[in-house]
């Protein structure tokens, strides 16, 4: 495996019509130009999926036939989140999807608790985006050419995909993906703690050292490095009860640590190019979970950025500059 150093690609390859935004621009841009594209180009509606549950989606079609591409979010995620991201890809001339996953913003829960996250098996979250690719994606893209954009937890739901449906995809992107959620505990003490909820039911409950939504914004403790970008989602968060979700269940976290087994185990079966990006300053994701990712797979391609935090897509300007060619350029191979 060969790991690429993410701050050594040249840059130009981004498409015509493609406006990266700088942290002193960005504030006045979302607040106007991407606000009216929001208004003008982009849909929403709701989908059931195969247990009946109504899951929240967004799109936006260009006029003329073009490739799609599927935007996944990550633990605690919402589409108000993904603006900017989604707008780069409407730019480059893609329809862009987007499915808020069950348990996060508008979609149905399987708790009351808005703040907390729970499901019995990633395995749901997979036949989600199948149903969200066969009955809003395909048929409203019509094009046999879609790509993938994922970041995090949705990152671990997209490699999950990859390896039971190969063929939906033509090329993905996973931006620091959790193939692994850091946990800080030896295995001996998550084993209890899996006992624990097991044997008292408490798999709805919310997990140790995890906390609820704050109205006190904590920049400094945030994933991002850009602070304009981090006051745009925290102020949705803030306006939006929905938008809340915080902390994750026993259940969820269980089911996280099962899906990073079954991951590894069928790595060899992506068939598709795969452009991974690593942030050595994560401290939500194990890196040496995606190295172990790339060094299965002869498709994938990994990228580090050594500087930045967890959410790439919202780092310095210097980073996002590269992060976004590298994007674009293996868009273009």
């Amino acid at each position: 495996m060969k790991k690429l150093d993410g701050m050594t690609i040249e840059e130009g390859a981004l498409p015509e019509g493609v406006y990266l935004l700088n942290d002193e621009e960005f504030p006045q841009y979302m607040a106007t130009t991407c606000k009216h594209w929001l208004i003008e180009h982009i849909h929403s509606g709701f989908l059931l999926n195969k247990e009946g549950m109504k899951l929240r989606y967004y799109y936006g079609l260009q006029d003329h036939l073009a490739k799609s591409m599927v935007i996944m979010h990550g633990f605690c995620g919402f589409f108000g989140k993904y603006h900017e991201i989604a707008m780069y890809f409407y730019q480059a001339g893609y329809n862009v999807f987007f499915l808020e996953q069950r348990g996060h913003g508008e979609s149905e829960r399987e708790i009351i608790n808005n703040e907390l996250v729970y499901i019995k098996s990633f395995d749901d979250y997979v036949m989600d985006l199948k149903t969200f690719m066969d009955e809003v994606v395909i048929p409203l893209g019509q094009t046999e050419s879609c790509d993938i954009f994922a970041h995090s937890m949705g990152g671990a739901v997209t490699t999950l995909f990859l390896e039971h449906y190969p063929h939906y995809f033509h090329k993905a992107i996973l931006s620091a993906p959790m193939i692994k959620m850091k946990t800080g505990l030896p295995r001996i003490a998550i084993l209890s703690i899996e006992a624990y909820a097991k044997l008292l039911h408490k798999e709805k409950e919310k997990a140790v050292a995890q906390s609820g939504f704050s109205f006190i914004p904590a920049f400094d403790q945030s994933s991002c490095m850009s602070e304009v970008r981090y006051y745009y989602q925290y102020k949705q968060r803030q306006k939006h009860e929905s938008y809340r979700t915080n902390a994750s269940t026993y259940g969820w976290a269980m089911a996280a640590l099962s899906a990073s087994k079954e991951i590894i185990k069928n790595a060899s079966a992506i068939a598709i190019p795969v452009l991974l990006f690593q942030a050595g300053k994560d401290t939500m994701v194990e890196n040496y979970a995606q190295d172990m990712l790339a060094y299965k797979n002869k498709h994938i391609q990994l990228v580090r950025f050594d500087e930045s935090r967890h959410e790439i897509f919202n780092a310095t300007d210097d980073i996002r500059l590269k992060y976004y060619n590298w994007i674009f350029k293996f868009l273009k191979e």
